[in-house]
């Protein structure tokens, strides 16, 4: 899928980088709420974290809930509701790296994230953890927003 894609589009969109942003929401999520992570809204995290415009705005509102920084920013939530049915795909890749190399589990239909041991290391690339960041705060978000329902119709999209 990525094969023809330019390097720096491959590099953002590799199976790896997108798993562990995933990751990062996720134990985000469970570290706020104590609960598992609702595996239907895992498919917002790839294309509102990578999505430049959106990920920065997420950053400077971190601050917010879900719903205020929505409400603010509207022109974003309606264009997140295509970039969330477009990264399906890259969203499952990441899914699979994730349950192949046993960094996650589902079980009814709530994602565990499994311990492993990660090298803490500080990245050259401010945009990389720019991304993590943005994911922790969207983790906390989702955790403040209530039910998997709730998130779909905060973003305008059906389930």
């Amino acid at each position: 899928m990525l094969q023809n894609q330019p390097v720096e589009v491959r590099n953002l969109l590799n199976s790896a980088f997108c798993g562990e942003v995933i990751r990062r929401c996720i134990k985000s999520y469970e570290k706020n709420t104590g609960a598992l992570f609702p595996y239907s809204i895992v498919y917002f995290i790839l294309p509102l974290v990578l999505h430049e415009e959106t990920r920065i705005s997420i950053s400077n509102n971190s601050r917010k809930h879900l719903h205020v920084w929505l409400d603010t920013e509207v022109q974003l939530k309606i264009k997140s509701a295509n970039r969330i049915k477009s990264m399906v795909p890259i969203t499952n890749e990441a899914l699979i790296f994730l349950l192949s190399n046993g960094y996650i589990s589902v079980n009814k239909n709530k994602i565990l994230v499994k311990n492993y041991r990660r090298k803490n290391k500080q990245f050259e690339n401010t945009e990389v953890q720019e991304c993590f960041n943005a994911a922790e705060i969207l983790g906390r978000w989702f955790g403040k927003a209530g039910k998997e329902t709730t998130i779909f119709s905060m973003f305008g999209v059906k389930p």
